[in-house]
């Protein structure tokens, strides 16, 4: 785990990169330079085997910086002649796999990862991340040369590198509008798109995609029992797999299905009693009465007995944040304007967690969009395409005849007279009047005839296209990059068991009627998880904390002090996208966030 970062051609500045990206305390640090190549890493030990290859390594003409983790050693170690436990650190397997297969390694390597490769030989550079994009890397092509980074902030260090506002991503995130996850705030700075690879060479840019979701046909069993069991083995890999580490290990646990079900199987592997940490946000101090019930941490204090880890349990609320800790650390790490807030909501106990020297943070995040699935079914979507055969074979898979009768009758009568697609547009046309952007930032970029994420999400009408979806459009992969910077910067490694190759891919070819039969939400990880956590968490639909109750409090109690920050932002290019001052401070810390990038351009 750690950051690299380097540039082609003369040196541009590799020690100002490397000063604007220690804002944590790595455990080593290098640079080598070359008159055609500079590069640089900062590593922190979260590996056993990691601190035995100092980076950038250097083997004959090739260079190699890394950042993540290599999972599948054990298959890797037979194939490229490397000890899978005790002698070889994971940057020594990726140059062994890119001698063997070149460009095409990253088909053979499974994990969170993000590396460089450069051949001084060829003078080519190669650039790649994993599958889902877990490990950030970002580019820009400055002075006919390409610059890297594993955060934006390490690019806009560059001596004389000029950034442009990206005026598309801005209006993205003021209106819902779908950019691609490659995009950045900077027009001139770019993210390497998920499952994909980069290459230059004689000023010469190219992006490859290597993987993609469907691309793998997976075997699926003929037997049901026997498709459950192959699920429950790949879960239970994917967990044991981000449990090889060194130091104190925890897990968000929110009280919900996602975060308790992988501390649960963690828990079975490490055995009862094992000095595991939980980390859960709790009821807020002055609750309203809508929130008083949805509060699910006791649900977490239950699993903790269950294990016997009650002990090291910590429960916040947002009395646990400051508004200036906020806004702090959303200047000081956080590259790009965070939508969702949950991450940055973390450091209310990340502090703590460092001081109890957790070295590993698991988190249930995309369950939901990619692995337990929340849908029952696609009924609506179905209906709004006219694809009414379809429609009504699932309902009648799914209902008696009857109740399929009246549901179909529903969904077409909901289709005709109020359609998801106008629905969505009054929603999004609400929302630019709350927000009071200038009706020429309007009308330039067209935002009222764009609708926010979740129509094109609503609009899916099978399981397979909703998880792609996911994968597209920044919601659900972006708030795990941010998880990650947040957790470094505390000198924590996050991982996420449900962002894992072979598990998605499985679940990606399983038949719907097995994930959702008779449209039961959450099917097979409910009947996995029976026995391993309390009854009332399975019962349990979705988690009610983070975001609902700590969020709505948190900006109620800061609300003076953030609208005072804008008001002192409000005098920068800020400005000239809105027309008056705003008042809700959910609405605020987005324009601050937004000002403090453009106040540093």
């Amino acid at each position: 785990m750690g950051s690299i970062f380097g540039f082609t051609g003369k040196d541009l500045g590799i020690q100002k990169m490397n000063s604007k990206l220690k804002h944590w305390n790595p455990n080593r640090e290098n640079i080598v330079q070359s008159d055609s190549y500079s590069n640089g890493a900062l590593e922190l030990f979260k590996t056993p085997e990691c601190h035995l290859t100092p980076q950038p390594l250097q083997i004959r003409n090739l260079t190699i910086s890394f950042d993540g983790r290599i999972d599948n050693r054990k298959e890797l170690s037979e194939i490229l002649s490397l000890s899978e436990e005790g002698h070889n650190a994971d940057i020594e397997f990726i140059h062994s796999a890119y001698l063997k297969w070149g460009k095409g390694c990253v088909k053979h390597l499974i994990g969170d990862f993000a590396f460089s490769v450069w051949d001084e030989n060829s003078d080519e550079l190669f650039l790649t991340r994993d599958h889902f994009g877990v490990k950030p890397l970002f580019y820009s092509i400055y002075k006919e040369q390409i610059i890297f980074s594993s955060e934006i902030k390490g690019i806009l260090a560059i001596n004389d590198f000029k950034p442009i506002t990206n005026e598309r991503y801005i209006a993205a995130q003021f209106s819902g509008l779908q950019l691609q996850r490659s995009e950045t705030i900077y027009s001139n700075v770019k993210s390497i798109p998920y499952g994909c690879y980069l290459t230059f060479k004689n000023g010469e840019l190219n992006i490859n995609r290597y993987w993609d979701l469907g691309m793998n046909n997976i075997p699926i069993p003929s037997n049901l029992d026997n498709q459950f069991k192959e699920f429950e083995r790949l879960f239970n890999q994917s967990v044991s797999k981000r449990l090889r580490r060194v130091g104190n290990i925890g897990a968000e646990i929110s009280g919900g299905l996602d975060s308790t079900g992988i501390a649960a199987v963690a828990m079975e592997h490490l055995g009862n009693g094992y000095p595991f940490y939980g980390y859960c946000f709790g009821k807020a101090s002055k609750t309203k009465e809508e929130f008083a019930s949805k509060d699910d941490s006791e649900l977490a204090k239950e699993f903790c007995i269950q294990y016997g880890i009650q002990e090291n349990l910590t429960v916040v609320n947002e009395l646990d944040l400051s508004a200036e800790d906020y806004i702090k650390y959303n200047h000081q790490i956080i590259d790009d304007l965070e939508n969702n807030g949950v991450p940055l909501f973390s450091t209310s106990f990340l502090p703590k967690a460092k001081k109890q020297e957790l070295n590993v943070m698991l988190s249930g995040w995309a369950g939901d969009q990619m692995v337990t699935n929340t849908c029952g079914g696609f009924y609506e979507a179905k209906a709004n395409k006219g694809m009414i055969l379809s429609l009504w074979k699932e309902l009648k898979t799914n209902n008696s005849f009857i109740k399929a009768c009246l549901k179909l009758a529903f969904y077409i009568a909901k289709s005709i007279f109020k359609p998801t697609k106008k629905r969505y547009k009054k929603v999004a046309i609400k929302r630019l009047d709350d927000l009071k952007l200038k009706e020429k930032f309007i009308e330039k970029n067209d935002l009222l005839n764009i609708l926010p994420s979740r129509y094109y999400l609503k609009g899916c009408t099978n399981i397979q296209a909703y998880q792609k979806a996911n994968l597209l459009y920044p919601g659900a992969l972006q708030r795990a990059v941010n998880h990650g910077l947040i957790g470094k910067h505390f000198g924590i490694d996050y991982r996420f068991p449900m962002l894992d190759l072979r598990l998605i891919e499985y679940l990606h070819c399983l038949p719907f009627s097995t994930v959702a039969p008779k449209g039961k939400t959450r099917y097979l990880f409910k009947k996995f998880m029976k026995g391993k956590i309390p009854k009332d968490v399975i019962n349990l639909h979705k988690s009610f904390v983070a975001t609902t109750p700590f969020a709505g409090e948190f900006f109620i109690k800061n609300k003076t002090y953030i609208n005072e920050i804008w008001d002192e932002c409000e005098k920068g290019n800020i400005s000239k996208f809105f027309s008056e001052h705003n008042a809700d401070p959910r609405v605020t810390l987005k324009k601050i966030q937004l000002s403090e990038k453009l106040a540093s351009i």
